[in-house]
């Protein structure tokens, strides 16, 4: 005779379990977004900051002057632009991200509430661990998307102070 035990368990704990598993899914998401944004600020103030200072000691006109900022400002402006949209281009995907895997824990807990014995739940748990490998795999895009973002934005930048060090180097040599 096999005696076995029901365990239930609520829809509500079921509830704030996936709820639980969304709410880390979106921290990491966040947390990613937060450090690529910041670093991708630090590297564009420093070559702003840079180009800045190379503009004001190697002008030695007002023509020079005007023609030298504008090249800087429209090298910030443009990566400026790369960044906005890939900012919005990561959120759009974040979001994606997000509804997939609220949808995937939903159905998970539907599974979970309609098993019938220990081992049913048992057989889910593979669900459960497939969703916090997705939820992991997901942030892993997300950073990669904000890496490749930052350096994508900072190529104007960079092209920038490479003319600028070229004008200092003309400078230098004459």
């Amino acid at each position: 005779m096999t005696n076995t035990k029901k365990t239930t368990v609520s829809k509500d704990t079921v509830t704030k379990v996936v709820e639980a598993n969304v709410a880390k899914a979106v921290d990491v998401a966040v947390k990613t977004s937060e450090k690529v944004s910041k670093k991708a600020a630090s590297i564009s103030k420093e070559q702003v900051a840079a180009a800045t200072k190379a503009g004001n000691e190697a002008s030695k006109s007002y023509d020079d002057y005007v023609s030298f900022s504008t090249a800087n400002f429209d090298a910030a402006l443009k990566a400026s632009t790369i960044m906005m949209q890939g900012v919005q281009d990561i959120s759009k995907a974040w979001a994606s991200l997000a509804e997939t895997s609220f949808e995937k824990n939903a159905v998970v807990a539907k599974k979970f509430l309609a098993s019938k014995s220990v081992d049913d739940v048992a057989a889910l748990q593979d669900d459960f661990t497939a969703s916090f490998e997705a939820a992991v795999v997901d942030g892993q895009k997300l950073s990669d998307m904000g890496a490749k973002l930052a350096e994508t934005a900072s190529v104007p930048l960079k092209s920038r102070m490479d003319e600028t060090v070229a004008i200092f180097t003309k400078a230098v040599a004459a």
